[in-house]
């Protein structure tokens, strides 16, 4: 299971041990675009797959992320776009038994002149063993799904792209792409792209997929990427990039890469 914005973090217990745990949480991400004031529900679900009952607990946190995507905590209330005071979970502790599921109800409403608000909400599952099965240190995952609320009259924003370059990669036969990009909008931004790179010598002609999560910039982020492709021949290359968001293209560069020394 894919977590959106790579939010697992796990955590060694030394708690008895028996066989591997197996979490699914849908959906693994939640984004609304909602009037202010109004009222917003979703339904969260947790499947355990082990073989072991689960006791399961909510932890509600704020967060940011940096210019390479990495999620940044903060104590819950205290960021500027906090969700966590208008925002209720119930339940906020469930016991799980191997094979079943449970459901967590969310609310929350997104208060006036507020163009976004976000909370990460963590499941922290521990298992729940015979004592028999002896001491062990277990990994407990600790999952967390992103909570955003939007205003629906904001619109979202068209990506400032501050760069765009693309470079073989010093060692093997690799390309690698630098693209800088900021949301310059009060909602999220969801940019994806394809990019087609060609050798006319030998005829390679492959696209590859940007962003194939759909994950967001926040407001006002700048995202840094750098993603790397290949094999590709060592001969002389042509590529052209492409972004989208939504249906309208938003950028567009070509580039030509020299044949390897």
């Amino acid at each position: 299971m894919r977590l959106a914005w790579a939010l697992s973090a796990l955590t060694a217990w030394a708690v008895p041990a028996a066989g591997q745990i197996g979490i699914t949480i849908s959906p693994s991400r939640v984004e609304a675009a909602v009037k202010p004031g109004a009222a917003f529900t979703e339904t969260l679900s947790l499947q355990n797959r082990s073989p072991n009952a689960l006791e399961v607990r909510i932890e509600l946190v704020d967060f940011d992320v940096d210019e390479g995507n990495k999620v940044i905590e903060q104590p819950p209330g205290t960021g500027a776009s906090t969700l966590v005071p208008y925002l209720r979970v119930s339940p906020l502790r469930a016991a799980v038994g191997p094979g079943q599921r449970a459901f967590f109800r969310v609310s929350a409403s997104l208060p006036e002149g507020a163009t976004q608000r976000r909370a990460m909400l963590f499941f922290v599952s521990t298992p729940q063993l015979g004592e028999r099965e002896g001491t062990r240190v277990l990994v407990v995952p600790r999952l967390g799904v992103p909570i955003y609320l939007e205003d629906n009259a904001e619109k979202p924003a068209r990506p400032e792209v501050l760069r765009a370059e693309l470079g073989r990669v010093s060692e093997g036969d690799g390309i690698e792409l630098r693209l800088d990009m900021r949301n310059p909008g009060g909602r999220n931004l969801k940019v994806l792209g394809t990019l087609r790179v060609r050798e006319a010598a030998s005829g390679f002609d492959e696209v590859y997929r940007l962003n194939e999560g759909a994950e967001p910039i926040l407001p006002g982020k700048l995202r840094v990427w750098t993603p790397r492709f290949g094999p590709v021949p060592g001969g002389g290359l042509s590529a052209r990039l492409q972004l989208t968001a939504g249906v309208e293209t938003v950028h567009e560069a070509e580039f030509t890469l020299p044949p390897r020394p």
